[in-house]
């Protein structure tokens, strides 16, 4: 039997691709293991000779869906209305599950790696800050997370992934990243941006199983199921898993009292676990009812700790946390123009910390224990009036309490040492808020305005007002001009408020930060390119810093300065055929009356992906690529000299097969080039911490 023009075109495409990938497999044979390794070079061929399934359908009919299809995907995050991508009044990305596994995501914070204005360094406890357009990532970094429409912040930090360092992918369906203010929605806490994270819930009958494994040892396995229940609606399940072995990841740095070189290692290893149940409705009925529960557990050891300057050669710190979420809503609809949406929450969540800390020259490790718990309730009601306007009106009442808060510190040996509740254990905050948002359209839909401020009343702190206004003019039908204008705010936290044992003195008279942004974004969508043009002026007042405090404790928060930041923002995304690639690009300055320059936080990143379809072997390549410069290991102020890190350059290369209507393969190559790249942490580890290194992985997936 002949083979055509295109498919051995196809073969030889998929050969190049491939012989590339495996002559870098055998050079870094050194640190894959050989089960992994010699699996993932058997299944070369599966690539290039096995059958392809005739029905299945193929990369290049996936390839051939339209941007401006994919544009009309309804964006909630931003506001009370669902808009698509040109109408919505704030700069928001989509990210789709499709796209986190297209570029290798591992964790919650990897789904959003391809967008170059997020950045996310490690914390303690394997925990990420998250930065969004250049502001500081820290510890208390003022980026609101939810889940399915619930704040899962954490009360003592601010920081979700502090507390919360990854949710299971395998759980979620889809993310929406806000980039700028969102409190005027979302109240404290949407300061720098909002991350939106769906869990998974199916529209149809479906069913499937995958699994993962790569040569550094992650492991990763989901299974899912979605059925209708008669008239009763329908219910969607999943649980994933996933984790690492003992990675031995060694660090050197410069011991700041001898001056001598010290050595350390640090496992990063970890063992994660989500499941989620949600039931839905008939939508289209008058009234309507959806439920869901979300169980996530999280088990981490010898991630970086508080610092070399802290811990020396043991700058490594675990951390377990148990997390459960129950939510219930209930929609009625009005005629044909009315809304009301009424829904309710309630979390718990349980962790535990563990780290090193070196005291002229004797550890001690320090435990600290903390449970809180949220609940709230939420009545929405939306109207359209007339043709050209829609608006709406939400109230919400929600508590969150920290119940208990302890630290006990351990000797090497584990002999306990005291112990003793934190400042902040047994406290509770109370918000009230009230919200209003009205769109109107002008001159025949081709401008609209979005307006609106949302007033928050808190137990423990000040009242805050945070207004917005958007206006957007469609030069064409596929193009916009967005001039955006929000105000936001973040609360004192806990720490901030009643201080911590032994570190901070609390200031129960803090003022709450404020921040004042500015866009202007021209967004053109085609259907086969989009390109999208921002700048944006960020003007950050009363920021809450630690300084020095005498006497002890040695540090104390005030409200001290401001930080402006100006940047560019570019992306683009375009379809030729079987060729596809996107990228996203930000350039960005900092200026802090304290510091300057935020100096961890990149001042340009570049992230660049493109792909290839091969349809006559029913598969696909993808190769994406991050570039970011100057960036140092600390801010000034600690206890060694800042140092610049060498340029961050990581290239992640993705292979997908479909074996029949059902089956797919994928082969994953993280770190392709195996660069010693290197990232901040905080607090601050001299030279920073190493990302990933090389490993290739290989995962099949079944559905039904």
């Amino acid at each position: 039997m002949g083979i055509n023009a295109t498919r051995l075109s196809d073969r030889l495409s998929a050969a190049f691709y491939w012989n590339v990938t495996m002559q870098i497999c055998r050079v870094r044979v050194a640190i894959c293991r050989p089960p992994t390794l010699a699996w993932t070079l058997a299944l070369s061929s599966l690539f290039i000779d096995a059958p392809s399934y005739a029905a299945a359908p193929s990369a290049e009919d996936l390839a051939s869906l339209s941007l401006t299809e994919l544009s009309k995907i309804d964006v909630t995050a931003a506001t009370l209305f669902e808009h698509n991508d040109l109408n919505t009044p704030a700069s928001v990305n989509v990210v789709t599950e499709e796209e986190w596994q297209r570029n290798g995501a591992r964790r919650a914070t990897d789904a959003f790696g391809h967008l170059a204005s997020l950045y996310s360094i490690p914390l303690v406890f394997s925990g990420q800050g998250v930065s969004i357009r250049g502001l500081p990532p820290g510890e208390r970094p003022g980026v609101l997370t939810t889940l399915d429409g619930v704040p899962i912040i954490d009360l003592p930090s601010g920081n979700t992934f502090q507390r919360i360092p990854s949710l299971n992918l395998g759980a979620l369906q889809s993310m929406q990243i806000v980039r700028g203010p969102g409190s005027a929605l979302y109240g404290t806490d949407a300061f720098h941006g909002v991350i939106a994270m769906q869990s998974f819930q199916a529209r149809d009958d479906m069913a499937s199983a995958n699994g993962f494994a790569a040569s550094d040892g992650y492991y990763q396995s989901t299974a899912r199921l979605s059925r209708e229940l008669g008239a009763a609606g329908r219910a969607s399940a999943a649980v994933s898993v996933n984790g690492q072995p003992d990675q031995r990841v060694r660090y050197s740095f410069t011991d700041v009292g001898t001056g001598a070189t010290l050595n350390g290692e640090r496992e990063n290893r970890y063992n994660a676990q989500s499941a989620v149940l949600n039931f839905n409705s008939n939508v289209e009925q008058d009234w309507s009812y959806n439920a869901g529960l979300f169980a996530h557990h999280y088990d981490a050891n010898d991630f970086p700790g508080f610092g070399t300057a802290a811990s020396g050669e043991r700058d490594t710190s675990d951390f377990v946390a148990d997390f459960y979420l129950a939510r219930v809503g209930v929609n009625k609809r009005f005629a044909e123009h009315g809304e009301l949406v009424l829904t309710g929450y309630y979390w718990d969540l349980v962790t535990s910390g563990t780290r090193f800390a070196k005291n002229a020259g004797v550890f001690t490790i320090p435990v600290g224990s903390l449970h809180q718990d949220r609940f709230g309730v939420k009545a929405v009601y939306k109207e359209q009036l007339g043709d050209s306007t829609q608006i709406a009106l939400a109230l919400s009442s929600e508590q969150q309490a920290v119940r208990t808060a302890k630290i006990t510190t351990l000797s090497e040996s584990g002999v306990m040492l005291g112990s003793v509740d934190q400042l902040y254990a047994n406290t509770e905050r109370k918000t009230q808020s009230l919200t209003f948002e009205g769109n109107t359209e002008f001159f025949e839909h081709r401008m609209s305005a979005t307006y609106g401020a949302r007033c928050d009343t808190f137990s423990d702190t000040r009242d805050h007002v945070s207004p917005r206004l958007g206006l957007i003019y469609h030069p064409q039908k596929d193009a916009a001009i967005k001039l955006l204008y929000g105000h936001a705010f973040r609360a004192p936290v806990a720490i901030d408020i009643y201080g911590a044992v032994g570190s901070i003195q609390g200031n129960p008279n803090l003022q709450p930060e404020t921040l004042d942004a500015f866009e202007l974004v021209w967004l053109k969508q085609a259907d086969n390119w989009r390109v999208q043009i921002g700048g944006f002026h960020s003007a950050w007042a009363n920021g809450i810093v630690n300084i020095p405090n005498v006497p002890p404790p040695p540090l104390r928060a005030v409200n001290l300065g401001g930080t402006d930041a100006n940047g560019v923002e570019l992306e683009w995304r375009v379809q030729l055929q079987r060729w596809s690639a996107d990228s996203s690009a930000i350039y960005v300055t900092t200026n802090s009356d304290l510091t300057g320059a935020f100096n961890t936080i990149p001042k340009s990143t570049i992230v660049f992906g493109v792909g290839y379809a091969l349809p006559a072997l029913h598969a696909d390549i993808y190769l994406n690529q991050r570039l970011q410069s100057h960036v140092d290991d600390s801010e000034p102020g600690a206890s060694f000299v800042p140092s610049e890190l060498p340029t961050y350059w990581r290239s992640d290369l993705q292979m997908t097969k479909r074996l029949s209507a059902n089956a797919k393969l994928w082969l994953s190559a993280r770190n392709l080039f195996a660069r010693n790249n290197r990232v901040p942490t905080s607090p601050a580890a001299q030279l920073g911490v190493q990302d990933d290194g090389f490993s290739v992985g290989v995962g099949i997936g079944y559905g039904w």
